[in-house]
C-alpha cells in the first residue's frame, strides 16, 4: 500500500503576526525541519489550499518500504478534499463534533475514499476543522493511504518519522582501538564542541534540522573495564520523534560500523551502551483467538496452549546476536497479562545490566491482574507504570506496520524480517513483536491452534 502523510495549510487562515501561528490551516516553520525536502502541491481552481507532503512511501512489506513520488491522482484528491472542508469552515457548517465531517467525506467522495477516520475537531476561533484526517482510496494503480493534519500543535506531536544523520567525531574511528591514553588526547584535543559542530554543519548544508543532538557514551578500555572514558556523539535529527535514544544509538551503530574495518563484536566491547542495552522482548501469543471478533466486541486472545510448542515459536521471533538456542532455552518465561486476556513469552537480553535476564526477577512483584482490580494498587509504582506501558505497547503491536503511525515515546523497531514496537521505561528497552510480523510469518489467522514449532 501506498501512504502519504502531509500538512493541509490554508494560506487565508495564516496569522502574519510575529512569532504567531495560526490554531489551523498554517504550518510553523519549526515543523517545516521535520522532513529533509518536502512536496508543496497547489491548484489554481482550488485557491485556498495547499498540499505540503513530509513521508510519501510505498509500503513493500511489514518491515519494507521504500520513498516514492506522490501520485497526481492522490495530490489532486488531497486538494479537492481540503479545499471543500475548507469552504464548509470558512460557512460554520463544522463544529465540535467529528461524525458530521466523516458522514460529508463518506456522501461526497462516495466509492472513491473509505475507513474515514476523524480526528479531534480544533477551533481557531472562527472555524472548526478537525486536527488531521485518515482515509483509503485505490488510485489508478493501487491501494493508498492518507494522513492529513490541519493544526500545527497535532502534527508536531503526532508525526511519527524521523531522520537521523550522525557526526562521526573523528575521521578515522577505528582509532579508538587505542590505549586509554591516545583515546583521551583525542576526546581532548581532538573533538572540541567547534570541530563538532563544523562537521555538523558540513552535514547539513541548507537543509535546517529540527535539532543537533550531542550524547555521551562511554569508552570502556578492554584491559580494564574500570576505566571508562566519556565520549560526545553528534547527531543531527529531522522530526521530533527521532529525539529517541534508541533512534539515536541504533543510528550511531549503523554508521560506525559502515565505517570500520572492526567486527561489532569488537565495538561493543569499546561502547556497549552504543550497540546494547538492557532489554526485554514480548512475544504475544497473538496468532491463538480463544474469541474471535464480532459485531459487538473485540476479539480475546488464548491464554494458554502447550506451553513447549508456543515457546519453541517464540524463538523465532527473538532477533540479535547473543541469542543462541541454548541462551533462549534456559530463560525464556511465559507470563499472562490482562490486555485481552495475552499469554506473553518473554526473554531478557543476555547483557542486561547486573546479569538480571529474567523478567519475574526484574520486576519481582508483578501480578496478572486488571488496572481496575483492587490488588492491582499493591504492585509498587514502577511495576503499575510497566503494567500501564505494556498495555499501550500490546494495543499498538496489534495494529502497526512498517509505516503506520506509533505514537510518541514509542518507535519501530525491525530487527532481520520482525517488526517490533519498543520504548525505554526505566532505562531498560521493551521490544513487542508486531502482531502483522506474526500472522504475515506464519501465515495463519484468527481462531487457529498454535503455530507447529
Amino acid at each position: 500500500m501506498y501512504r502519504l502523510k502531509a500538512f493541509g495549510a490554508f494560506p487565508p487562515l495564516s496569522n502574519n503576526e510575529k512569532d504567531k501561528v495560526n490554531r489551523l490551516g498554517e504550518l510553523h516553520t519549526y515543523s517545516e525541519t521535520f522532513a529533509e525536502d518536502r512536496g508543496i502541491y497547489k491548484d489554481i481552481a482550488k485557491p485556498n489550499s495547499l498540499l505540503v507532503t513530509f513521508s510519501s512511501l510505498n509500503e513493500i512489506s511489514s518491515v519494507l518500504s521504500e520513498e516514492a513520488p506522490v501520485p497526481p491522482s492522490v495530490a489532486d484528491l488531497c486538494l479537492t478534499i481540503m479545499e471543500n472542508l475548507y469552504d464548509k469552515a470558512i460557512h460554520g457548517d463544522f463544529d465540535s463534533q467529528e461524525a458530521p465531517v466523516r458522514e460529508y467525506m463518506l456522501t461526497q467522495w462516495q466509492g472513491t475514499i473509505q475507513n474515514v477516520v476523524v480526528n479531534t475537531m480544533v477551533t481557531d476561533g472562527s472555524q472548526w476543522l478537525p486536527s488531521s484526517i485518515i482515509f483509503e482510496g485505490t488510485s489508478t494503480t493501487s491501494p493508498f493511504q492518507v494522513q492529513l493534519w490541519f493544526s500545527d500543535e497535532n502534527f508536531r506531536s503526532e508525526y511519527d518519522h524521523y531522520i537521523i544523520k550522525v557526526v562521526l567525531p573523528i575521521d578515522n574511528i577505528d582509532r579508538f582501538f587505542d590505549t586509554a591514553t591516545k583515546v583521551q588526547a583525542i576526546v581532548s584535543t581532538e573533538m572540541t564542541l567547534v570541530n563538532q559542530m563544523q562537521r555538523a554543519n558540513a552535514i547539513v548544508g541548507t537543509k535546517p534540522p529540527t535539532v543537533i543532538e550531542v550524547t555521551e557514551f562511554e569508552w570502556v578500555d578492554p584491559t580494564l573495564a574500570t576505566r571508562k572514558i566519556p565520549v560526545p556523539w553528534t547527531v543531527i535529527v529531522h522530526g521530533e520523534a527521532g529525539l529517541n535514544i534508541d533512534a539515536i544509538r541504533k543510528a550511531i551503530a549503523d554508521e560506525i560500523m559502515k565505517n570500520t574495518q572492526y567486527s561489532q563484536t569488537e565495538w561493543e566491547k569499546l561502547f556497549p551502551d552504543i550497540f546494547g542495552s538492557t532489554e526485554f522482548i514480548f512475544i504475544p501469543n497473538f496468532h491463538h483467538v480463544a474469541l474471535p471478533d464480532d459485531a459487538v466486541n473485540g476479539g480475546v486472545y488464548a491464554p494458554g496452549g502447550n506451553i513447549t510448542k508456543d515457546n519453541a515459536v517464540a524463538v523465532k521471533f527473538v532477533k540479535g546476536n547473543g541469542y543462541t538456542s541454548a541462551y533462549m532455552t534456559a530463560n525464556m518465561n511465559r507470563y499472562g497479562f490482562p490486555y485481552k486476556s495475552l499469554s506473553v513469552a518473554i526473554i531478557g537480553g543476555y547483557r542486561n545490566r547486573d546479569g538480571v535476564n529474567q523478567f519475574g526477577d526484574r520486576w519481582k512483584d508483578y501480578i496478572n491482574v486488571s488496572t481496575s482490580s483492587i490488588d492491582f494498587k499493591r504492585m509498587s509504582d514502577e511495576t503499575m507504570d510497566l503494567v500501564l506501558t505494556l498495555n499501550k505497547m500490546f494495543q499498538i503491536a496489534e495494529t502497526m506496520t512498517a509505516t503506520s503511525a506509533v505514537p510518541r515515546g514509542f518507535m519501530r523497531l525491525i530487527r532481520e524480517d520482525i517488526l517490533y514496537v519498543t520504548c525505554t521505561f526505566m532505562r531498560t528497552s521493551l521490544i513487542v513483536v508486531s502482531r502483522q510480523s506474526v500472522l504475515e510469518k506464519y501465515k495463519v489467522g484468527q481462531g487457529v491452534t498454535p503455530v507447529p514449532a
